[in-house]
């Protein structure tokens, strides 16, 4: 490109413009940048709750079957015959230990 092309170019507005396509190009650039990362965000969002929510509902299932469990084992603990004392506490230690266990998940 020749100085008078250039000038004739520069008063034309050729690089004018093409300086501003180039700044107008990169903004656009960024800001579907910042939509794509704004997508991902909430889609990460979205999978993080909804497995939250999942486990919720899993860990009290296996909170009322532990109780519910410990709760049969306490019943039927006295009426088993058999069982020596250290048996027997070693027993009502372990149900008592799990009973603590499964309200604690809840936590």
């Amino acid at each position: 490109m020749t100085t008078l092309e250039f000038l004739a170019a520069i008063l034309g507005g050729g690089l004018i413009n093409q300086l501003f396509t180039m700044l107008v190009n990169r903004r656009k650039n960024k800001l579907d940048q910042l939509a794509m990362i704004e997508k991902i965000s909430a889609d990460l969002r979205k999978e993080l709750f909804d497995k939250y929510e999942e486990r919720g509902k899993q860990i009290t299932l296996l909170r009322r079957a532990i109780i519910k469990l410990t709760n049969l084992v306490d019943e039927l603990l006295p009426r088993i015959k058999g069982l020596t004392f250290h048996e027997t506490q070693k027993l009502k230690d372990c149900t008592l230990d799990t009973r603590l266990a499964g309200l604690a998940a809840e936590l």
